[in-house]
Order: structure tokens, then sequence, then C-alpha cells
């Protein structure tokens, strides 16, 4: 087809994660290329792939005030004003098969934003699903599920990070 938009995969810089190259191409086939390509053309600013790749997203380490811990319960709201940010959750109870939604407030976050969330450490690996929903002007929320057969008191700890759509970035 002579109008089918090709990810610009050749952009993405040599040495990148693994985990953050298979990122960035699901999220080049999701987002929509021509607004970054009809920017440049135009000769607005705009944010490349290669942008993206070589971003804060790329370092590993958090600073302390990128993290924050759920006071009460696993549904209490917690505020991080951050790009990317860590989670303590509380340890209540979460029984098999059931799942629990809080609010992250973070005035960075815009509704066309893409959340990524992933359990980094605290309680049991894979017996948790995080997953972003309900994204808004300041807020986002996370649903976690628990996957495991029995009921589970753990304090997770959840990494997030705000990859901005293509172009939202040159605006800010």
């Amino acid at each position: 087809m002579a109008n089918q938009i090709t990810p610009p995969l050749g952009e993405l810089p040599a040495g990148i994660p693994d985990w953050l190259r298979e990122l960035l191409e699901a999220i080049i086939l999701t987002l929509d290329i021509r607004e970054n390509r009809a920017a440049r053309d135009s000769g607005r600013s705009f944010v490349s792939v290669s942008d993206l790749a070589t971003s804060d997203f790329n370092h590993v380490a958090l600073a302390a005030n990128d993290a924050v811990t759920q006071l009460t319960s696993k549904a209490t709201a917690v505020t991080l004003n951050r790009l990317k940010g860590r989670v303590t959750l509380n340890n209540a109870a979460l029984a098999a098969g059931a799942e629990v939604s809080f609010t992250v407030n973070n005035s960075l976050v815009k509704a066309d934003d893409l959340i990524v969330v992933n359990h980094t450490s605290g309680g049991t690996g894979g017996a948790y699903l995080a997953q972003a929903h309900s994204l808004a002007q300041g807020s986002f929320a996370i649903v976690v599920c628990n996957l495991s057969a029995g009921s589970l008191s753990e304090a997770l700890v959840l990494t997030f990070g705000i990859l901005k759509r293509y172009g939202a970035l040159a605006r800010q």
C-alpha cells in the first residue's frame, strides 16, 4: 500500500535495552505517526522516536522523591508529580482473583499520554497484574489484580512511566 505508515525503527539508537525497544515498537504502532510527520513537514517542533529512546525512561535509577507509599489501603489515592515514579502499595489483603484500583494524582499527565506500569519488587513475582486506566488531565488510575489461588497481603512496589504523545512534549 502506498499510504501505509512504516515505523521508523531504524532511528532507534543501538544499545537500548530490549524491553525498551519492544515498548517503543508497540508505541510507534499505536500512536498517530502522521501527526509527527505532519509536524516535521510543516517545520513545527516534534519529538522523534530517537528522543523517546534516549529519554529518562532509559535510566533505571529513581530518586527518593520519585516514590510514594499508600497509607491506609490498596485503594488509597497517591500524589506523585513526576514523569516516572514508584508506588509502594499498602500491605492490605487482596483475595484470590480480586482486583483493586487506586488513583495517582499527577499534574504532568494528560488524557492522551501513555502510562506504563510494572510490578517491580515486593510481593510474589508473577502473582499480580498491574495496568493503568482512566487517564484524565492530572490523574490516572492503576488496577492491581491478584492472579494467584490464595489471598495475598504484600506491599507491592509498582513503577510507572508517563510517555508523552508525539508533539506534546514540544508544546509543554
